[in-house]
């Protein structure tokens, strides 16, 4: 397992959709609550991680998110509600920034099908549909008097989008119509996060602060297919693998990361104790097999390869 220490706690980490070695890490002064944050561009290699670039802001990172259409460009969603994208081919940055939000932007999802497309969710209860060509987004709903913590695009759908808030409530919408598509009551309490299987459009997943992972099926939604236990404090994070249809992996307050696998008996096929803080970010590598990163508060990015034959 490599390991690499940050400047700032980290709050996100994703792998480059197109270079298997780089990994971008969004991190904040002071656990977020206040001061300047920091985007870092990392490379991994076999043996050590080290540093490509980093770019600072007047304010925290909550999230950071690569382009779908370009291979220099790099979204950061900010706590003074800005999102601001940046080009690590060149000096000048930040190549463009937008303020539509009004509160802290806390996630971000770029289109994978429409790569023009990216939407951004934020504690103001806005949802904004952004293309990077225009400074003002391209559609904006308005949820009231709730926070919005998580948005993720349907990977099979180029139109559908999945948000999840304060409210409990998972909502999947059509950026076509004004309403959301469907809504469900998910929790009876906070939802902090969400994603979309890989190789089911039907599938979906949700962690919430009661401590609990449901799984569900948008084709019936009375009850999840799955309620799943085993995070001692709020689920922060959840990703479903690129490479295997029944896994994922979940990061929780509680500092560890937990490997599932729903197609066997006991889904729990490992949980990982390497943070010393809250672990709030997770990414698969899309190129490598079993590789997968976290972050944490802790100010620790780890980097690890699962192989097939270690899993069981």
């Amino acid at each position: 397992m490599l390991s690499y220490q940050t400047e700032l706690c980290g709050f996100s980490v994703q792998w480059s959709p197109y270079d298997s070695k780089k990994l971008a890490v969004g991190t904040s002064q002071n656990f977020g609550i206040v001061g300047t944050g920091k985007q870092e561009i990392l490379r991994v290699q076999e043996r050590e991680i080290h540093k490509i670039c980093s770019f600072y802001t007047p304010n925290a990172i909550y999230d950071c998110c690569w382009s779908e259409s370009n291979e220099r460009h790099l979204l950061s969603a900010c706590g003074d509600g800005t999102i601001r994208l940046w080009d690590i081919g060149t000096s000048v940055n930040p190549r463009q920034t937008w303020a539509e939000h009004k509160a802290e932007v806390s996630s971000l999802s770029w289109n994978v099908l429409n790569k023009d497309w990216f939407v951004s969710v934020g504690w103001d209860g806005t949802i904004a549909l952004w293309t990077p060509e225009s400074m003002w987004p391209l559609h904006r709903w308005r949820e009231q008097e709730i926070c919005l913590y998580d948005c993720v695009w349907a990977p099979q759908h180029a139109h559908l989008t999945m948000t999840v808030g304060s409210d409990g409530k998972m909502k999947i919408w059509d950026v076509r119509n004004r309403q959301p598509s469907l809504v469900v009551d998910a929790h009876a309490f906070e939802i902090l996060c969400c994603d979309w299987n890989k190789y089911d459009q039907n599938i979906v997943a949700t962690g919430s602060i009661d401590k609990t992972i449901k799984i569900w099926d948008t084709r019936q939604l009375k009850t999840p297919v799955n309620t799943l236990f085993a995070h001692n404090y709020a689920v922060r994070k959840l990703t479903w693998s690129p490479h295997y249809r029944s896994q994922f992996f979940s990061a929780s307050y509680d500092m560890t990361c937990i490997l599932w696998d729903l197609s066997i008996d006991e889904p729990i096929v490992h949980r990982f104790e390497h943070h010393t803080e809250f672990c709030v970010g997770l990414s698969y590598n899309q190129f490598i097999e079993g590789k997968i990163s976290s972050c944490g508060w802790d100010r620790h990015i780890f980097v690890w390869t699962l192989k097939p034959q270690s899993l069981y």
